[in-house]
């Protein structure tokens, strides 16, 4: 491989600006003899002079002003210096009426189910005749077979009202919208 060509060292005063000129400064000495001639304060000046010295709080991202030393979030770009994060942008999927309404049918259904194993608690512990009873109360002399019967199907269905009234106020309630969906 062959090595580049060696670049042509620049004098300082050949770069026009002190002893750390920018390429972009250079000027060819027939111009430069015109230009200190003018007098120029704009042409002759350096380019990145200090103007004037303010030491704020500046954020670690952007380098812009940040609102106080005891701010968290650059109100210019977001940036977080405590979690040291930029919050990002995320393209999502439109949620359509039908989206929630499949999100909500499921708590929909459990609190009809709740209703449904109320209705048949009540039927089955106070509705059924007597009648319906006695064939097993005969079957077991001396107790009362059918109450506890009665107990066990209530107990079951009370354990599974429960579970299903805590999925439809977690559904209805906590998070009545569905999630968001990122677009690929």
């Amino acid at each position: 491989a062959s090595k580049p060509a060696p670049q042509p060292k620049i004098d300082d005063e050949e770069a026009g600006g002190g002893a750390y000129g920018f390429a972009d400064d250079f000027v060819p000495a027939a111009q430069a003899d015109s230009q200190k001639a003018e007098n120029d304060p704009v042409k002759n000046s350096p380019a990145y002079r200090i103007t004037d010295e303010k030491f704020t709080y500046r954020c670690p991202h952007c380098a812009k002003e940040m609102a106080s030393e005891d701010a968290i979030i650059c109100l210019h770009c977001g940036y977080n210096t405590r979690t040291r994060q930029t919050p990002g942008t995320k393209r999502i999927e439109e949620i359509t009426p039908a989206d929630r309404f499949l999100w909500l049918l499921p708590g929909i259904l459990c609190v009809l189910a709740v209703l449904s194993l109320i209705g048949f608690d009540y039927y089955f512990w106070f509705g059924l005749k007597q009648s319906w009873w006695d064939p097993l109360d005969q079957w077991q002399e001396g107790t009362s077979f059918s109450m506890g019967i009665r107990v066990w199907v209530v107990a079951i269905s009370l354990a599974l009202m429960w579970v299903a009234a805590k999925f439809a106020f977690k559904r209805l309630v906590l998070e009545p919208n569905p999630p968001e969906v990122e677009k690929k």
